[in-house]
């Protein structure tokens, strides 16, 4: 059985794009400037909240309960956009 995409082709190809500047992180083994810049640039073209709230109109404030949703969210999909990076990096 196959695994379900947890990305949108688009969100993929976006994904695969990064994995240059990926390899150089992994040479040099520091990732602390390579995360926050991809987080943020995904974040631009696919907020995480209208993922989760879609008919939620832009403007509204999110609710407590909400936030912490939000930001449980957003741990689960860096820590699920970084193992997408580690499993496309060819092994060697």
């Amino acid at each position: 059985m196959v695994a379900a995409e947890w990305t949108t082709s688009d969100q993929k190809e976006w994904l695969t794009a990064q994995l240059p500047a990926y390899a150089k992180c992994t040479s040099r083994a520091s990732f602390a400037k390579y995360w926050p810049p991809v987080y943020e640039k995904w974040d631009e073209q696919w907020p995480e909240h209208v993922n989760l709230w879609p008919d939620m109109p832009k403007n509204q404030k999110l609710t407590n309960e909400q936030m912490t949703i939000l930001g449980q969210a957003l741990k689960a999909r860096q820590k699920v956009s970084g193992i997408f990076v580690i499993l496309c990096i060819p092994m060697r």
